[in-house]
């Protein structure tokens, strides 16, 4: 396939599935922001498996279009998968906080009840919250954090699927 063919079904796959998963990443983080600690951590174990498995699907996509599917490649492609998701996330989270007056409140009461046992992150976390809600309401910072948080543990999961959908090892 030539380049400007590849070029167009990369970014029609990575945006799919960069929709896909951000859309579940986002309901999941919903769901372990809104209950206990119990809860957020099955949560953030169900969005690496998701991850994982959106990532493997849209190697299997892309890589029997190239005749030599490299690392870098793969990592190529689940990186723009992921900043496709990143931006679903970040706008996600900017249209709750919109429209749920009380959803720092309860985000800042979770963390302290998480870190309860921890006295100096509770006091940085109690001392700081005007500057984190100034910053936080911003829909570029929103957008932004979406994207890093997202391209950060995307990529993280995308080397481990990389390393394993690669198609140019030399098999003798």
């Amino acid at each position: 396939m030539d380049n400007n063919n590849y070029r167009k079904v990369l970014i029609q796959e990575a945006s799919k599935w960069g929709l896909i998963l951000g859309i579940t990443v986002f309901a999941l983080s919903l769901v372990g922001n809104s209950f206990g600690t119990v809860l957020a951590i099955v949560s953030s174990l169900l969005q690496v498996a998701v991850m994982f498995v959106i990532n493997m699907n849209v190697g299997r996509i892309m890589a029997p279009l190239r005749d030599k599917y490299t690392f870098g490649n793969s990592m190529g492609t689940i990186l723009l998968t992921m900043v496709f998701a990143g931006v679903i996330i970040g706008a996600g989270e900017y249209i709750i906080q919109l429209n749920t007056p009380d959803y720092f409140d309860k985000i800042f009461e979770l963390q302290l009840e998480r870190f309860k046992n921890n006295a100096e992150y509770t006091q940085i976390i109690t001392e700081n919250r005007g500057m984190i809600e100034r910053i936080m309401g911003n829909p570029l910072t929103m957008l932004i954090s979406g994207v890093i948080n997202m391209v950060l543990f995307g990529g993280i999961v995308g080397l481990v699927n990389s390393a394993y959908l690669r198609n140019d090892r030399k098999i003798d």
